[in-house]
């Protein structure tokens, strides 16, 4: 809220809180900026110079103008995000106080019912990441040309790698810039404020797609635990809604990001309907009752992201979504109405069931997850490149030996999913597993009636995208994996019923 439409206690209160961020902390981070930003201003100063000498030296005042960009850019950008995060903070206090029993409107855009999606940013870092990159890599591979020349071993690759990934990421950037250009900026209004945990999230997405009768809109609702630093430190000093500055490190761990959880849906066109700027497509999803909510400490973040494929560029569109525990929520172990779905089978399957002579089967057939398969694949091959040049320049035997290890592993993982298979076959005395991988198999057999439930586990994740596991419970007995990798979670909820119900027959 801009100040000038404030009350004036509040107004007040808003300046006040501006005057309480600590100072110490916005202090030490200029001192830390400032040393980028001199380097940034004296390198632009003497690229300037010699370009303006007689004769101009453009090769020496290019790589100078080179480095005043890299560090000047990262200083003066850091001194924008410290203002920028302080003046965004005193405005998060003001909600803060305003609806201290509501975090769902501790934000602007949340407390307004309207989010806008993410292009914008995405565009801003896609731009300077690449341009970062390529300020590196480019001025490096020109340098080192004359030896690339002479040399055609793997080091000269090694070195043209990087300037080749710049313009993967050039690429990347105009796509970027062209889908932004074309659709604008999205907004999600919200029904549901907020998306209640073990009930709905509920909304539309306002487009500028026109002609909308052929956009199928793929959603999908998110769940992530990000990326988060732990440390034993002391002498922590914060500042607006920038990263502490912690003092006297002792130890630090860093988590990878994952999925929590994940749901998605298709709406066809059919269902889409005319907003005041383009298509609005509805959004309505049912979450569980044992779902984490957002939390902004821990790192949890709800995030839905709306994808449709259209001629020329793509739609894609990413918002940043409040769910909550609030009144509306069940008691924990009751599911909740809007969160128990009946398990219907999917519009597209990757698991055959299918009667035999014996009673039914569940077969998982070798490589039904061809897109992550492939980009295992492509992993592969690059870490195995890392490998061989290992040998090649002769490296520490540790190097050879560890990064071959996980080349093996990584392999075996790729054969796995592109060869292997299982199935189920539930009989009306047993229920026998099968496992099978290039030719040779494995088999295991329950009695019917020693099986105590079926259960879905937490698989691969690739990307953003989360596998689940199907697994048989034997009772007294150790849990045994059926089925890997299901993609959709709705198709691995419907064939656990589906061998539930042939189970108790």
């Amino acid at each position: 809220m801009p100040p000038q439409l404030m009350h004036r206690e509040d107004y007040l209160l808003y300046n006040r809180k501006k005057m309480k961020t600590p100072k110490a902390g916005v202090g030490l981070m200029v001192l830390f900026t400032l040393p980028f930003c001199a380097v940034g201003g004296v390198t632009a100063v003497m690229a300037f110079q010699e370009a303006t000498s007689s004769p101009a030296q453009w090769g020496e005042a290019g790589f100078l103008l080179i480095f005043a960009l890299l560090f000047g850019g990262a200083g003066f950008g850091m001194l924008f995000l410290v203002f920028s995060g302080q003046k965004k903070q005193a405005q998060v206090e003001l909600l803060k106080r305003n609806h201290p029993d509501a975090p769902w409107m501790w934000r602007p855009e949340w407390a307004g019912g309207r989010i806008l999606c993410s292009t914008r940013q995405t565009v801003l870092v896609a731009w300077v990441f690449t341009a970062f990159w390529n300020l590196v890599s480019f001025p490096l591979a020109v340098l080192q040309f004359p030896e690339i020349l002479r040399d055609e071993g793997p080091v000269a690759l090694l070195v043209l790698m990087f300037p080749l990934v710049g313009l993967f990421l050039l690429i990347g950037s105009i796509r970027a810039t062209l889908r932004w250009k074309k659709f604008g900026e999205s907004n999600l209004e919200l029904q549901t404020l907020p998306g209640v945990i073990g009930d709905q999230l509920q909304g539309t997405i306002h487009t500028r797609i026109k002609g909308f009768q052929e956009a199928d809109f793929r959603l999908e609702l998110i769940c992530v635990l990000r990326a988060q630093s732990h440390s034993a430190r002391s002498g922590s000093i914060s500042f607006g809604s920038a990263p502490k500055i912690q003092l006297k490190k002792t130890s630090n761990r860093r988590d990878m990001e994952k999925i929590l959880w994940q749901a998605t849906i298709r709406v066809d066109a059919a269902t889409l309907s005319q907003g005041y700027q383009g298509a609005a497509c509805p959004v309505s999803f049912a979450i569980p009752a044992d779902c984490r909510p957002t939390d902004s400490t821990q790192g949890v973040v709800w995030r839905l992201n709306a994808a449709a494929s259209l001629p020329g560029v793509d739609y894609n569109s990413t918002f940043e979504v409040p769910v909550f525990k609030t009144e509306a929520s069940p008691a924990p172990g009751q599911a909740g109405e809007a969160a128990v779905r009946d398990h219907a089978p999917p519009e597209k399957k990757s698991v055959v069931v299918r009667p035999t002579g014996e009673g039914t089967q569940f077969f998982f057939p070798a490589a039904r997850n061809k897109v992550a398969a492939l980009g295992l694949t492509a992993f592969v091959i690059l870490w195995s490149g890392v490998v061989v040049f290992l040998f090649f320049v002769d490296a520490p035997l540790l190097f050879q030996v560890v990064f071959s290890g996980f080349d093996l592993i990584f392999i075996l993982a790729v054969l796995s999913m592109w060869f292997g298979a299982s199935s189920v076959v539930v009989t009306p005395e047993s229920v026998r597993v099968t496992h099978r991988f290039l030719g040779f198999g494995k088999v295991k057999e329950f009695p019917r009636g020693d099986i105590s439930g079926v259960e879905i586990k937490r698989g691969m994740q690739s990307g953003r995208t989360l596998y689940y596991n199907i697994e048989l419970i034997p009772q007294g007995g150790k849990a045994v994996t059926v089925g890997r990798n299901v993609k959709n979670k709705r198709e691995a909820e419907w064939v656990v019923s589906e061998i539930e119900k042939a189970i108790r027959g």
